[in-house]
């Protein structure tokens, strides 16, 4: 999975205006389910940045992205080649719980 500066930006602005936390401890599947409620508990704080983020992932324009069935894209995109590698990059950045 290719991730650009711009990118990278992208999600850095979202997650700092969302004041997403994370726990480094917690599993994979815990920690997605986690930073999932948080932004959809303040998505409409940033909506400009959540519409980038998801155009980024889902390759699409920002506008486009505020009408997307969410849920189905994401079980696509889990199921892509570029999905499996975004989850790959997430659990070796963090880690397992086993492996602290």
């Amino acid at each position: 999975m290719k991730l650009t500066g711009r990118q990278l930006l992208k999600i850095s602005a979202l997650a700092d205006k969302l004041d997403i936390k994370i726990d480094t401890k917690a599993d994979i599947e815990d920690l997605g389910s986690d930073v999932i409620w948080q932004v959809m508990r303040k998505a409409h704080i940033a909506e400009d940045e959540v519409s980038e983020v998801i155009a980024v992932f889902l390759k699409c324009e920002p506008e486009e992205a505020l009408d997307l069935d969410l849920f189905s894209e994401w079980e696509e995109f889990k199921k892509s080649k570029r999905g499996k590698l975004f989850m790959d990059f997430f659990q070796s950045a963090l880690g397992s719980k086993d492996q602290s």
